[in-house]
């Protein structure tokens, strides 16, 4: 896979996990590493694609990384942190 389309399994995994608690009126999406933008578009369209009520977003795209290449995924309700994930986006070798 590619890190755009690790990053939109990322945020489809995400939702998913995060559909047990109340519906979040807030997501926050962090990628650290190359390709932000691409990869934050993708973050973006999982969301709207998961949530119809299509939450706010803060999209924060960190270049100057020391570690992997990750996303950090937060949902917010009422100003109360729901859930959170880190995902890696570096591809898996064969």
């Amino acid at each position: 896979m590619t890190k755009t389309e690790l990053a939109r399994d990322a945020a489809q995994r995400f939702a998913h996990a995060t559909r047990k608690h109340p519906e979040p009126d807030l997501i926050r999406a962090q990628l650290h590493g190359a390709e932000g933008m691409a990869c934050l578009c993708e973050v973006e369209a999982a969301i709207a694609a998961c949530w119809p009520s299509s939450p706010a977003k803060e999209l924060i795209w960190l270049t100057l990384t020391a570690g992997p290449d990750s996303l950090e995924l937060q949902a917010f309700a009422n100003g109360e942190l729901l859930s959170a994930a880190t995902y890696s986006l570096a591809p898996a070798h064969a």
